[in-house]
């Protein structure tokens, strides 16, 4: 079971640990992760902040690859088990483990994630407008 997930779990952890302890020898990692990258809405991005933020990413599409293969695992050969289910439970939870990684990250940024609930909210009343249209086309018989 190890080694299905050696490439994304294992190896790149081992590396990351690997990359820190050798730059620490030549570079205090402290100072290097305060190093400003750039600016997003007011807020200065250091090196540190978006580096956490890949690695959380990174690790946020690994936990979805692993729900996934696990999901597939379990239901796979099951006659009682519609093919059609085990693939919308696998894509509504990889999207949300992936948004939930996202969503994390540019917290990890500094980005104000109210403004995303405001521009949410915007979309979801003319997602329900379009809908209620679209419903009210449909004639019962």
């Amino acid at each position: 079971k190890v080694r299905a997930y050696h490439h994304w779990v294992l190896l790149p952890l081992f590396l990351w640990l690997l990359f820190a302890r050798l730059l620490d020898n030549f570079v205090s990692t402290q100072l290097l992760s305060d190093i400003p990258a750039f600016t997003v809405m007011d807020n200065v991005v250091t090196v540190g902040n978006l580096a956490t933020a890949i690695v959380v990413l990174y690790w946020f599409v690994v936990a979805s690859w692993i729900i996934e293969v696990s999901v597939r695992r379990t239901f796979a050969g099951r006659p009682s088990v519609d093919a059609g289910i085990v693939e919308s439970v696998v894509t509504v939870s990889r999207y949300v483990v992936i948004l939930a990684g996202v969503l994390l990250a540019l917290n990890y940024l500094g980005i104000d994630l109210s403004t995303l609930a405001i521009i949410g909210g915007g979309l979801s009343i003319g997602v329900g407008f379009g809908l209620q249209h679209i419903v009210a086309s449909f004639k019962i018989i």
